[in-house]
């Protein structure tokens, strides 16, 4: 039976999760760091697909805190997003309080960031 999760520290990889490859080894055939799929797990390996469907077997050891960078990126570019609609909304001569009610109110760092952008434009 294949494992769907394992945890390597106060982390826990999952089959489908976004994770990045680290720099490259000698025993390694792909050529720099990536952010990939993670398909599988085998034999103390960790199988990592690319973006052209390439599949990795990398030694679990190797994966550890620097994928914590992957999920904050991934929240950070969300926030981006939201907070460039935030903005075309607020052109469009829509109130703060609407648009503040459109959004996650659990992210601070976004309220914060638009919050300051409302008082400069006001």
């Amino acid at each position: 039976m294949q494992e769907n999760s394992i945890q390597i520290g106060d982390e826990i990889l999952e089959i489908g999760n976004e994770i990045e490859a680290p720099e490259p080894n000698d025993t390694d055939s792909y050529t720099h760091s990536f952010v990939g799929t993670i398909v599988g797990f085998k034999e103390g390996y960790v199988q990592v697909s690319d973006c052209d469907d390439n599949v990795f077997d990398i030694e679990r050891e190797r994966f550890g805190e620097s994928n914590s960078k992957v999920e904050f990126s991934v929240t950070l570019r969300e926030s981006i997003l939201l907070a460039t609609e935030a903005l075309s909304q607020l052109v469009r001569g829509e109130s703060s309080e609407t648009i503040l009610s459109n959004l996650d109110a659990s992210d601070e760092y976004l309220n914060a960031v638009l919050e300051t952008l409302w008082r400069e434009t006001a």
